[in-house]
């Protein structure tokens, strides 16, 4: 049960790097124009998370980095900052069921941040809404999607020939090790149960 109540929520606040469909800039942003409704719109969302961003920094110059992601329920974004720092931006259709699931999964990094200080956790920020979308940032790690690994690992396995193996990865060894030692650490921290138990998934 403690691994489930933290797991879960953690996946399911990061879900917008899950089940990634597509890198190129173009796709993510076609499916925020189709939450937005309009360029206009999304443009003045897009504008306004620059300036959370920048408001959250201390006033710091930044700007869309050449990063965009398209996830599985939203999309990721780099932000870069004058400075060379860079954050991740995660954004999806503001709704009061997103923000239920990005709640408990923030709340789970909180409690691993509490008692598992030896466990690496991304610094998250709070989410912040506007007309059309919730959106919060945390930080950048660099790195490749999975789908990415397997292309430079199997490119034969991405022609139009090779239907056999569609949706098959192969996740890189240090991927399993890591997994492994975070789902190990997770079951022995001391949480207190009540703080752990999430009563149902839904609301």
């Amino acid at each position: 049960m403690l691994f489930l109540s933290l797991l879960l929520p953690i996946l399911l606040a990061m879900s917008t790097e899950a089940a990634l469909t597509e890198t190129r800039s173009s796709a993510p942003r076609n499916f925020l124009l189709e939450i937005t409704g309009n360029q206009t719109q999304l443009d003045d969302d897009l504008n306004g998370i620059l300036l959370e961003a920048s408001k959250l920094r201390n006033d710091t110059p930044c700007q869309f980095g050449g990063d965009w992601y398209r996830g599985g329920y939203g999309a990721v974004a780099s932000v870069d900052f004058v400075g060379e720092t860079r954050w991740a931006v995660k954004i999806s259709l503001n709704s009061d069921d997103t923000l239920f699931y990005i709640a408990r999964g923030h709340n789970s990094t909180r409690l691993m941040e509490r008692y598992c200080p030896s466990i690496p956790v991304p610094q998250i920020k709070s989410p912040t809404r506007s007309q059309s979308l919730v959106y919060y940032f945390m930080d950048w790690v660099d790195d490749i999607p999975l789908h990415q690994y397997e292309e430079i690992r199997h490119p034969e396995n991405h022609t139009e020939t090779a239907s056999d193996n569609y949706g098959i990865v192969d996740v890189p060894a240090t991927t399993i090790k890591q997994l492994a030692a975070f789902l190990y650490n997770l079951t022995t921290c001391p949480i207190p149960v009540d703080e752990s138990v999430v009563p149902s998934c839904f609301h």
